[in-house]
């Protein structure tokens, strides 16, 4: 069993980028990716509760998500997010063990002492395990250990729920004061249930068997919220301005959904906004073609004025299909982009989700 599938070695620094402009559409760049386990959100109170896998855990929302499903690494991994808390970093991480069913929990903890954390440089368990409710079996502890120069510490949950479940708060010693309501809130909320999922259109000709739910996503500042069907898995993003992205490969159909934003200009309209952005990022692809460019009411009113251009591209060797709405958050200076990229899909399938994804989209008053 190799140490890096339990324990995953804290970052040296969360690095958050932040930009005055919308980042290159990076949809060609993980058409050929892995895709990773779906993890929907809900956000309340300064704090985001995440599904993924059937589990939730809750965790500030100033946090950011670091790892979403297994990796080559970590096999184990089903979501790890970092972040601060007031100057302090810290890692939070839910992982869901490659161990026998039949092995108990007890055993499971001593096997892992054994094979894993008393290897660890300095490696200290500092306290007895004691149950957690409501978990009829669940044990939670604390260890320090060394790593390079510096002294950490880690919280660890032991959970047996048919799986042996493993949650941990990873900081160094002196950002050990800002964990406790941080560990409080993830043990608080871990359990099978978690944020809304909500009913969304499908259609029989759709790419792939019939899916009636769909993932509730809204963004970090609580501003902008969408629907989008339950079959596209949500992927890390790779900066603070690209929101989110979710992909579905299923028999040679990809769709990838993007949303983007970035800072709004008073000065330009949202069709100004929409042919800026399509010379510096869409006109020097290779075939790009804008097939049409319109002004809609979007959203779950119908009353949310947008741009909305549909175009083709290739990339990849691969020709694909593409949906794009801009719309202006004029109270936070903000514009926000929404794309859908498919492949191997008809045009009528593509609209209709498409449509189910801009029908359901709120902003914030």
């Amino acid at each position: 069993m190799r140490k890096a599938r339990i324990f995953g070695i804290l970052r040296n620094l969360l690095i958050i980028r932040r930009s005055h402009v919308f980042p290159a559409i990076a949809t060609a760049l993980f058409l050929n990716n892995v895709w990773l386990s779906a993890a929907a959100d809900e956000t309340n109170g300064g704090w985001t509760t995440t599904l993924v896998n059937g589990m939730k855990l809750t965790y500030p929302q100033s946090f950011q998500k670091t790892a979403i499903g297994p990796s080559s690494d970590n096999k184990d991994n089903l979501l790890k997010v970092s972040g601060l808390v007031g100057s302090e970093y810290l890692e939070l991480a839910l992982s869901k063990l490659d161990l026998p069913k039949e092995m108990s929990l007890e055993t499971s903890i001593k096997t892992l002492d054994e094979v894993v954390f008393s290897k660890m440089p300095s490696f200290k368990n500092n306290s007895l395990l004691r149950c957690i409710t409501p978990y009829k079996k669940g044990y939670e502890r604390e260890v320090t250990f060394k790593h390079g120069d510096t002294d950490f510490f880690q919280k660890q949950a032991f959970l047996k729920d048919r799986e042996t479940i493993l949650v941990t708060l990873t900081g160094p010693i002196k950002s050990h004061a800002a964990a406790g309501s941080v560990w409080q809130a993830a043990i608080g909320s871990i359990g099978r249930s978690g944020p809304n999922q909500i009913s969304a259109q499908h259609s029989s000709d759709a790419p792939s068997k019939a899916n009636s739910q769909a993932n509730a996503w809204t963004s970090k500042d609580g501003r902008l919220s969408i629907s989008f069907p339950a079959n596209l898995q949500e992927k890390v993003s790779d900066s603070d301005d690209h929101c989110l992205k979710a992909v579905h490969e299923e028999a040679g159909k990809i769709i990838a959904l993007d949303v983007y934003r970035g800072d709004g200009d008073a000065d330009l309209g949202l069709g100004q906004i929409s042919e800026l952005l399509e010379e510096k990022h869409f006109a020097t692809l290779k075939e790009y073609r804008k097939l049409k460019e319109e002004a809609k009411q979007l959203g779950e009113s119908g009353s949310l004025p947008s741009i909305v251009r549909e175009s083709t591209f290739e990339t990849n060797g691969c020709k694909v299909h593409h949906l794009s709405a801009y719309i202006k958050d004029d109270r936070q200076a903000k514009v926000y982009a929404i794309g859908l990229t498919t492949a191997g899909l008809n045009l009528n399938q593509a609209n209709q989700i498409w449509n189910s994804i801009v029908s359901s989209v709120r902003l914030k008053n």
